[in-house]
């Protein structure tokens, strides 16, 4: 029993360790790309500042972990922003024409208005 209980020490200490150095690498390659990038985009916070504010609230906050936050915050909205320019570049055309085609959205439910629920058993 006492080999069972200082291995499972040992494992825990392990797996602790283990833990420990890969958050504490990889927090500092995110604050170096952080950097790198904050460098690079200076133009396009200023003008999204306040957005960052709104994103914040969505993000798990780690105690003594801030700067991966604000990482994890403006990576978010870059990506949002970024899917929502695609968007208006790239418009779905398939699926407006088919919303054409149906015109009244009332015909695609012409079935649900005739169907009778006392004839299901």
């Amino acid at each position: 029993l006492d080999l069972c209980i200082a291995t499972q020490y040992g494992l825990v200490l392990a797996s602790k360790f283990l833990r420990f150095i890969t958050v504490y690498f990889v927090s500092r390659i995110l604050l170096c790309f952080l950097f790198f990038t904050v460098r690079c985009d200076t133009v396009a916070n200023a003008e999204s500042s306040g957005s960052n504010l709104s994103t914040r609230r969505f993000v798990l906050h780690l105690e003594g972990e801030e700067e991966l936050v604000e990482f994890m915050a403006r990576s978010n909205r870059e990506a949002t922003n970024h899917l929502i320019q695609k968007g208006r570049k790239q418009q779905p055309v398939n699926l407006i024409e088919l919303l054409e085609a149906t015109s009244p959205i009332s015909k695609g439910f012409e079935g649900i208005r005739d169907f009778d629920s006392d004839e299901v058993a």
